[in-house]
């Protein structure tokens, strides 16, 4: 915060309303508010405190207590502050609760409290931001990152009250330091490894809780127990398997007889099958024997198909390696008339090497006129030189005389500089702030981008996310009705198979009744009980599956609260106005030329201020000057006459062509480029020849290479021809003719071939079997007879019904020791996942004991992260407080006074002189003072280098200055001039006289009979 203009009426010592206009300091940011004790000079930090939080300066003065005594009635006590706040300008206004004259008749009235906040926008008054008195409040507090009393404490250290931040216990003053460095970030991790803990101490009871409810439900009070009754189990399923065993033998063997009776009766159908058969493959004989030898004079003729094939790309090659040396002989012809055109072209070229050895020697010649060039020219420098101190030492005695005039006129020219460089420069702070805010809400945009990039993405995920929840809760849907069908289609044939048993007169095994009006029918194919248990299996994997989906959901929408919450909290930390980044970017590239412009004034301010002195020396120096310039035009003519006579002597020797130093260049850059160019021509002529021989030698080989391949190709594809002939012979083939018909038609087609081969030898085998089958048949059935199957199928039908009913009971207790095991295998996932959770819960609690101040230094996180911080306010206040003390003090880091007391920002001064650390209470009033100051400045420092957002650029101090020495008030005041540099505005109360002797800008404070007057004095 940084005040522009304070104005108030009727307020304190201060009858009359006044103004004060922080420009007049024109730049300068020290300056002392100054006056007789009782003035008014700290009302004017109760006014720009009351302007700020509605209450004064000191905790002894109300905001009642500030209305003018010696006001009118009908004039109200009121303040209005203009602030700046990086680059942008508010303006505050309040009036506290008074009585004031009533508009009609006589007497008072209660006038309310009033308070209101707008933007500044050219000066003028812009958008109203707040209205009210605690509203305007709250909002300040907001917008400073400041309450009343930090405010106090960091920024307006008022009288009476310097030494509280320096005397501040360890909560105090880690409630300062909690706002100045937003260290809540480290709090929310401190409640986060509460709430983990927490979660986890949660996680562990319900872990507990589902193993007791998996015990409760087989009745067992232990694991022990549990285990057990899991073993008593599985004696009994052993027995009951036996049983079982006993019962499948007899059905086993019941259904062995059945089977062989189906099978004799299987064989005497295959007899009648088998002949018919035979019969079927001997009528088509004739036709195998035409088709058989067609395909095995296709398969002769297929067999010289490689070499026919070998022979026809012999003879194209032969074309392609003559065509070839045809090529190679035409190529050869041309690169030896090349070749001899370039031989000749070099011998062109070096039969021209003797002229160029001739402009060689000139070249030489030109660089020994090049060095006398250079005498002539020094020579000439000298005569220019000599000519020059002649006519300065001339002109010497008449410009001494017109000297002081000239410098009184260049002291007030350069005084005017000095005032309006002061004013550019006071700007560059400004820039350097704005350029700051600026480039925080362009990286407040920047990542408010990302954020919604991000969030878009993250809204794709969660589509996603349900889409897949969905359609597995479709698929577990499909999979539970699917069970559900096979469930009910096996019950259907477990009761169609009981009907199938009953007879008539008989009891029914379900109900006991003998009468079976209307037994159960199969409504389709029985489904096996590994089909259920593969049904169960899948709507068990589907069930798992949609809850895998919708845990995928949840962490999708989770991730998207979190992307909206960013997403908010950068729109909400966002200005109101919008701006674009390449506007924000625009901008910070003005403010930086800005920024520059200031910079540069600030350093020609300094270049003025020597100039200032160096003229008043020099009106001084004129008087003596004019003594010595007759003495030394003498001794200069002399020296010209001489350097003249060198000259004329140097220059007779130079030919006229080459007394122009451009021109004696130029002809040497001639000459050396001539012979560039005849090196490079003879070069490349010779590189050229040399390529060409090598080119045409490189050829020629080929062309041999080209002959022989050709030759050779011949001679190939003869010994192929002849190859040719003789297979075909071979094969029973007189002609190429008789070849070429053989494979005529579709036998040229491989496949075909292979296709005809197979049905002969299908038919060949299928023959051959009917033939075998038919003997074999007649073989097994020999001396046999069909057998009566009707009673082995009853037979069979009685043992598989005792089977069922044994196996049945032996299926149901298998099927509760699965549960049973799956639910002690649960049980022990439980207890895997508790001893899990229990090994975590031992780091991430200590964790969060650790952070909350369970240790053996009963410090927090976030206390701890303030602890250092303070070591940093403490190394800047002591870079000041060591010099204001003359190496006497220094503050560091104290201890607990109590143990039960939360610790880690304690302070103590240690004492140099003594050799021991003592409390800060135990500090003189003049000792506090420095200590106090050195830390406010050494905590300002370190704020503004972590930038947390809150700007401390401006620091007033009420009194203190009166209990110090006259050096150790100097060095105070050299730490507040150092403060300057840093572009902060320093406002200190004091009456001390040597003080006003000292700072040339000062709000004077004066007391009349009609109530105090201020106003700025600079200079």
């Amino acid at each position: 915060m940084r005040p522009l203009c304070l104005s108030f009426a009727a307020f304190g010592p201060y009858e009359q309303k006044t103004v004060l206009d922080f420009s007049a300091l024109q730049g300068r940011s020290f300056f002392l508010i100054h006056g007789a004790t009782g003035a008014g000079k700290t009302t004017i930090l109760d006014a720009i405190c009351f302007a700020l939080y509605g209450d004064a300066s000191g905790e002894g003065r109300s905001s009642g207590m500030l209305r003018s005594k010696q006001a009118d009635a009908d004039v109200l006590t009121w303040v209005q502050l203009d602030f700046s706040l990086g680059k942008k300008c508010y303006r505050v206004y309040r009036s506290p609760e008074q009585l004031r004259a009533k508009k009609r008749g006589s007497g008072l009235t209660a006038s309310p409290a009033q308070a209101v906040l707008s933007a500044l926008e050219n000066g003028a008054e812009g958008k109203l931001l707040a209205e009210g008195y605690s509203h305007v409040t709250e909002y300040m507090e907001a917008l400073l990152g400041f309450k009343s009393s930090q405010f106090r404490q960091v920024v307006l250290l008022p009288q009476g009250e310097f030494r509280r931040l320096l005397l501040a216990n360890s909560a105090e003053r880690q409630e300062i330091m909690e706002v100045l460095f937003k260290t809540e970030l480290y709090r929310k991790i401190e409640e986060g490894l509460k709430l983990k803990a927490r979660a986890m101490e949660d996680g562990y009871q319900q872990l507990a809780s589902q193993q007791a409810l998996l015990l409760g439900d087989e009745g067992a009070q232990s694991r022990e127990e549990f285990k057990a009754l899991l073993e008593e189990k599985r004696k009994k399923l052993a027995i009951l398997t036996v049983a079982a065993a006993g019962r499948e033998q007899a059905k086993v063997a019941a259904q062995e007889k059945e089977q062989k009776a189906r099978l004799l009766l299987a064989q005497f159908q295959t007899l009648e099958t088998a002949a018919a058969e035979l019969q079927a493959c001997e009528s088509k004989l004739a036709d195998l024997q035409r088709y058989r030898q067609d395909y095995e004079r296709a398969e002769k003729a297929a067999a010289l198909e490689d070499i026919y094939r070998q022979r026809q790309q012999a003879a194209d090659d032969v074309l392609q390696k003559r065509s070839a040396f045809t090529g190679a002989v035409a190529k050869e012809h041309s690169l030896t008339a090349d070749c001899t055109q370039a031989k000749e072209k070099f011998r062109q070229i070096q039969a021209e090497e003797p002229q160029f050895r001739e402009k060689q020697q000139q070249a030489a010649k030109l660089e020994e006129y090049k060095a006398l060039s250079a005498a002539v020219q020094a020579a000439e420098a000298e005569v220019r030189q000599a000519r020059q101190t002649l006519s300065v030492s001339e002109q010497k005695q008449q410009a001494a005389v017109a000297q002081e005039q000239r410098q009184s006129e260049r002291v007030y020219e350069l005084s005017q500089q000095e005032k309006e460089l002061t004013q550019a420069a006071a700007d560059r702070e400004t820039a350097v702030l704005t350029i700051k805010n600026t480039q925080r809400e362009l990286d407040l945009l920047q990542k408010q981008a990302q954020t919604l990039q991000s969030l878009e993405q993250s809204q794709r995920r969660v589509s996603e996310a349900l889409q897949k929840t969905d359609a597995a809760r479709q698929l577990g849907k499909e999979r539970e009705n699917d069970w559900k069908r096979l469930n009910h289609l096996f019950a259907e044939g477990q009761a169609a198979f009981l009907a199938g048993t009953l007879q008539e007169g008989e009891p029914c095994p379900v109900c006991g009744s003998k009468l079976h009006p209307a037994p159960a029918l199969a409504g389709g194919i029985v489904p096996e009980e590994k089909e259920i248990k593969r049904a169960e299996q899948a709507r068990h994997d589907a069930d798992e599956a949609y809850q895998a989906a919708l845990k995928q959901q949840m962490a999708a929408e989770s991730e998207l609260a979190v992307l909206q919450q960013q997403a908010e909290d950068y729109a909400r930390n966002l200005p109101a106005e919008k701006h674009t980044a390449a506007a924000l970017k625009s901008e910070i590239l003005q403010l930086q030329k800005r920024q520059e412009k200031a910079e540069k004034a600030a350093a020609a301010l300094d270049e003025v201020q020597q100039q200032q002195m160096a003229a008043r020396g020099t009106a001084d120096a004129a008087k003596l000057a004019m003594q010595k310039t007759f003495s030394a035009q003498v001794e200069a003519e002399g020296r010209y006459r001489s350097a003249l006579g060198i000259l004329q002597t140097k220059q007779r020797l130079l030919p006229d062509e080459y007394r122009d130093p451009a021109a004696l260049t130029a002809a040497q850059a001639r000459l050396a480029a001539e012979w560039a160019q005849y090196q490079q021509s003879y070069a490349a002529a010779e590189t050229s020849w040399q390529a060409l021989e090598s080119a045409l030698a490189a050829q020629k080989k080929a062309a041999q290479v080209a002959e022989q391949l050709a030759g050779e190709s011949r001679q190939k594809a003869d010994q192929l021809t002849a190859a040719f002939q003789e297979r075909r012979q071979q094969a029973g083939f007189a002609e190429d003719a008789d070849f070429l018909q053989a494979l005529s038609g579709s036998w040229s087609d491989a496949a075909y071939r292979e296709k005809v081969g197979n049905r002969i030898r299908e038919f060949e085998d299928r023959h051959t079997a009917a033939r075998t089958a038919w003997k074999k048949a007649a073989a097994a059935v020999a001396e046999q007879s069909k057998p009566a199957l009707e009673p082995l199928v009853l037979a069979r039908t009685a043992a598989e019904q005792a089977w069922k009913e044994s196996y049945a009971e032996e299926q149901k207790l298998q099927a509760e020791i699965v549960r049973g095991e799956e639910k002690w295998r649960s049980l022990e996932k439980l207890g895997a996942e508790a001893a899990q959770l229990e090994e975590k819960y031992r780091t991430v609690g200590r964790l969060a004991e650790v952070a909350n101040g369970k240790n053996e230094h009963g410090i927090t996180f976030q206390r701890y992260v303030l602890r250092s911080l303070l070591r940093e306010t403490i190394d800047a206040a002591n870079s000041r407080l060591i010099v204001m003390s003359r190496g006497q003090y220094q503050l560091q880091p104290g201890e607990r006074s109590r143990k039960n007391m939360a610790g880690g920002l304690d302070m103590e001064v240690f004492d140099e002189y003594t050799g021991y650390a003592r409390p800060l209470a135990t500090l003189s009033g003049g000792e506090s003072f420095l200590a106090s100051l050195s830390l406010a400045l050494g905590l300002a420092d370190v704020v503004q280098n972590y930038s947390g957002g809150i700007r401390l650029d401006t620091i007033f101090i009420d009194e203190g200055f009166g209990t110090l020495d006259s050096e150790t008030l100097d060095m105070a005041i050299r730490a507040l001039l150092d403060l300057q540099q840093g572009g902060r505005l320093v406002g200190i109360i004091s009456h001390v006289e040597e003080l006003a002797e000292r700072i040339d800008a000062r709000l004077e404070v004066t007391k009349t009979r009609s109530g105090s007057e201020a106003h700025f004095v600079v200079g």
